[in-house]
């Protein structure tokens, strides 16, 4: 078995290519005279030292001063004009870097970034750096161009009148504390292209498109020449990101039948403009108008979002409307793979050309390939993909702005429109107890209420079973407030159990971290006895520095005994307090330790079996802010989470989590509307991988200027306001209001999804007896660090079938 373990992850390994630093440009050094004098100081005193230096001989010495209550937080900001960088121009440079020297004794948890003047780009990350330690922080800056108009690389102030005025670098520390700061810069290192891809056009009419993600902005050059080497179209852009599509019909229609190739060219013109990077992109036909299909379908996975104007990739199995309706043969099956008591799902994506199709699904006759037994079709079921209007989120950098796939509505029939894409979700649920093997069936396709024809289903079901409680702990917050109000105040009977049972089916647990009360006890005891929650929380406790004196107070203690005392005592009795969290203090600072200490050491004494919670910002995890005895429970921003530290704190008798929220934004991983489908469920292995055994998230249901049900508006377009929290799309909220209840999205699927991968992790673990060394060696294969990951959808599913025959193996 080990030397198959072995095996399977060497074939694996990709040795990873180095990247060289080719060009950089030093925004300050401290060297020169009165270098200081360019920064503005507010709450923050500083000095040039002759030490800590990273370069040179200087640094500078910050010493950052206690918050006022009530006043700004205390920052450190560089004005850079035009001497420093020729027109404020960043897009040609990848990385802001910047060393921090820390002689204290105490962690630094830091937040840092680069602004323009205009307010239209800007790039920020949150630090932390260990006591009597150096490090080199680095914030990604090559994603910000793309909100740049004109799209022109290299321009000066004369021909841009709209370049910026000024740059500004800045720092915030939230506690009292002081640092060495040296070697502010901007750097580039090799151009690399992450991916490029030839998206064709299904019909066969030569409306292509050329897709490529760069590692920061550079010139792109795609050219298509027929097959007697004519150019006959071309594309130049400045990007970071390409995007292009020839739809030019009037240059289309001059076209004649035949066979046509497409290559791209990369040139970095700002620190390498001798040597280009070509791509050959393939081939594509053009052919006869009577020739071209009247509608195509084809298969995606569930970790990618298809937009409506998006394509097939070159090589991906285009359908065509005469395969299913079975006047053509040689239709490859829909395959899906997962373990047993799994959720596991896919896309079959349709594109009309001539006229809008009202479409109807079933599958049909799914049975095992040998004994003929059905596999169940309960749990699963077909959804059409709803897509969201969003605007700029202003938080973080986004490739798009307007319509994304996110919803997942029960839709009877559904309307392929000409030219839009049509994503059908297909979800199935394996049962604990399904026999392994392979299932083949049908994915039956009705066209205007008559049976049209067939896409074949192919389900490979393994012999491991997850199990039906959940490893990983999780304190989600699911407001029942916010349906009852979308629902105009009144439920209608069994409503809110079926938002919950929804909850609980994702292996999420039924919860609230706001909780103003104690949870209603008879869904503790329902949930907890299916083993659907394994954590939740009694009430949340704290508030706000202009609450210190009340939280302070011996009265308040007491009205949290009054509520707490008989409620934990009927927890006792059944046997439920050792899944009870006590959450508070949200990201508080410095300033309210000692309402922690009081409030925490309160509970404790009194509740000494219950573990305290929270989000307060100290990156020791309990050493610096003397906190250690109170807090049970430390969860930081994925950013400042170490696990060095986390390991220290776990052998002092602590746990260690961590969360997401509005923060942190690329490179780390979230889950915003915006974002690839991959990363929600990446987020989860990332959490395997760091030791995490609990995941801590402020909303799932957040809505901001949403009154109504969410309802499709058309043929797949929604009423929804995706904008969640201010104007940062899906954060906070990945299930959405229909008339009938809960509307799942592809965020939470993958999110699920994520867990259920955990799980196998967990079970290779307990399988191997190795410690986890397979799993993390796994892991591996996708995640170098929370700021590199993998983005290919196919070498996700290559790792985790993996997974799937390790465990296979083990049987």
């Amino acid at each position: 078995m080990r030397k198959l373990t072995v095996l399977l992850l060497s074939l694996l390994f990709i040795a990873q290519a180095l990247r060289a630093q080719v060009g950089a440009t030093t925004l300050e050094s401290f060297e020169k005279e009165g270098a200081l004098g360019k920064w503005q100081l507010t709450g923050v005193e500083g000095e040039i030292s002759e030490g800590n230096a990273s370069e040179g001989a200087k640094s500078a010495h910050l010493v950052f001063r206690q918050r006022q209550e009530g006043g700004s937080w205390p920052m450190a900001v560089l004005r850079l004009g035009p001497d420093v960088l020729p027109g404020n121009d960043w897009a040609g440079y990848e990385k802001l870097q910047f060393e921090i020297t820390n002689q204290s004794a105490e962690v630094i948890e830091l937040r840092a970034g680069l602004r323009d003047s205009t307010g239209g780009r800007q790039a920020s990350g949150t630090f932390s750096i260990a006591p009597r330690g150096s490090k080199t922080c680095e914030i990604p800056v090559n994603r910000i161009y793309r909100k740049v108009e004109p799209i022109y690389l290299g321009r000066s102030e004369k021909d841009n009148d709209k370049a910026p005025e000024f740059l500004s670098f800045y720092l915030v520390l939230i506690a009292e504390q002081d640092f060495y700061l040296d070697n502010v810069r901007l750097t580039a290192d090799t151009l690399k292209i992450e991916d490029a891809a030839l998206l064709d056009d299904p019909f066969g009419r030569g409306e292509i498109g050329v897709a490529c993600g760069l590692s920061r902005a550079a010139q792109c050059d795609v050219r298509v020449y027929d097959q007697a080497g004519a150019l006959v179209a071309r594309h130049v852009q400045m990007t970071d990101n390409l995007d292009w599509r020839w739809s030019d019909p009037e240059e289309l229609a001059t076209l004649p039948p035949g066979t046509y190739r497409a290559e791209l060219t990369v040139t970095d013109v700002k620190w390498d403009p001798d040597s280009p990077l070509r791509r050959e992109l393939g081939t594509f036909r053009i052919v006869p108008e009577e020739q071209a299909p009247q509608a195509v379908a084809w298969y995606v996975p569930s970790t990618r979002k298809v937009m409506l104007d998006g394509r097939p990739e070159k090589g991906a199995g285009v359908i065509t409307w005469a395969q299913i309706t079975g006047e053509k043969g040689g239709i490859e099956p829909l395959k899906i793979e997962m373990a047993r008591n799994e959720y596991e799902g896919g896309q079959v994506v349709f594109l009309s050309r001539g006229k809008t199709m009202r479409l109807e699904f079933e599958i049909k006759d799914l049975k095992n390939a040998k004994t003929g037994e059905p596999f169940p079709l309960e749990g699963g079921g077909i959804y059409q993909v709803g897509y969201v209007n969003t605007n700029d989120p202003v938080y973080y950098e986004v490739d798009r702005i307007g319509w994304w796939p996110d919803a997942l509505l029960p839709a009877p029939q559904m309307y392929a429109r000409p030219g839009e894409c049509m994503p059908v979700w297909v979800n199935l649920k394996s049962g604990a107890a399904t026999p392994p093997g392979t299932y083949r069936g049908r994915l039956e396709v009705r066209a205007d209420g008559l049976r049209a024809g067939s896409i074949p289903l192919e389900v490979r079901l393994y012999k491991a079973a997850l199990p039906t409680e959940t490893t990983l702990r999780t304190a989600f917050t699911f407001s029942d407030e916010l349906i009852e109000e979308i629902n105009g105040g009144k439920l209608p009977a069994g409503l809110l159990r079926k938002y919950h049972q929804f909850i609980a089916d994702h292996r999420l647990n039924v919860d609230n971290i706001y909780r103003s009360s104690p949870p209603d006890i008879e869904t503790v005891e329902y949930f907890s006895r299916r083993g659907q929650l394994n954590a939740f929380n009694l009430m949340y406790v704290g508030g706000r520095v202009e609450q210190k004196g009340e939280i302070e107070s011996e009265g308040y203690l007491q009205s949290l005994a009054a509520v707490l005392d008989p409620y934990v005592a009927e927890l006792r009795k059944r046997g439920l307090a050792d899944k009870a969290y006590i959450y508070g203090f949200d990201e508080i600072g410095g300033e309210m330790y000692g309402m922690v200490k009081k409030t925490f050491g309160f509970l404790k004494t009194r509740y000494p079996e219950i573990p305290t919670i929270t989000t307060g910002r100290d990156a020791s995890f309990g050493l610096d802010s003397g906190l250690d005895e109170a807090v049970d429970i430390w969860v930081p921003l994925t950013p400042v989470y170490d696990l060095e530290r986390a390991k220290a704190a776990r052998a002092r008798g602590r746990e260690v989590w961590w969360y997401t929220c509005i923060s942190p934004s690329h490179p780390y991983a979230n889950w915003f509307i915006e974002y690839p489908a991959l990363e929600p469920r990446l987020l989860w292995w990332m959490t395997y991988q760091q030791q995490v055994p609990g995941y801590l998230y402020y909303f799932t249901n957040l809505r901001h200027g949403q009154t109504e049900l969410m309802r499709i508006d058309g043929h797949n377009k929604t009423n929804w306001n995706p904008a969640s929290w201010r104007t940062a799309n899906g954060d906070g909220c990945f299930i959405y209001s229909g008339p009938d209840g809960p509307v799942s999205t592809i965020r939470c699927e993958n999110i699920r999804d994520g867990l259920e991968d955990t799980e196998l992790l967990y079970l290779l673990e307990k399988k191997l007896g190795d410690g986890g060394t397979a799993g993390l060696a796994l892991c591996g294969e996708l995640i170098k660090s929370l700021t590199e990951y993998t983005g290919a959808v196919q070498k996700f599913g290559e790792v985790r079938r993996a997974l799937l025959e390790l465990l296979e193996g083990t049987e």
